[in-house]
């Protein structure tokens, strides 16, 4: 944009020149000032659309991908937490279980595999 903005100020000091050489009556320098002052505004309206374009475009996706694919992510993330929980109990009550009762063993086991 501050490029837009100088190249801007650019032609209007363009403008200011032409002005004063038009003023001494030399045609043909005011003629070639002004196609040089229509092609920079021609330039500078192409640059201003396409900034315009490409900020809605980058804007949109990133919105969408904010909406979307975040939040898609943070209920992976909680699915992830809670399986993982799951799973670290299930592992400590294996760990705890005394080897000496097989009954006790065997739901820990079942437990563990279910997770």
């Amino acid at each position: 944009r501050n490029y837009i903005g100088n190249q801007a100020s650019f032609i209007a000091g363009l403008w200011e020149l032409s002005a004063y050489f038009s003023a001494d009556q030399e045609t043909t320098t005011t003629t070639f000032l002004n196609k040089l002052i229509q092609t920079l505004q021609e330039i500078l309206k192409c640059q201003n659309f396409i900034i315009d374009q490409t900020n809605r475009t980058i804007n949109k996706t990133i919105s969408k991908f904010l909406k979307e694919d975040v939040k898609k992510m943070r209920e992976t993330k909680g699915y992830f937490n809670k399986i993982s929980n799951d799973l670290d109990s299930a592992l400590n009550k294996n760990a705890g279980v005394s080897k000496s009762r097989p009954t006790e063993t065997e739901d820990s086991s079942n437990l563990l595999t279910a997770t």
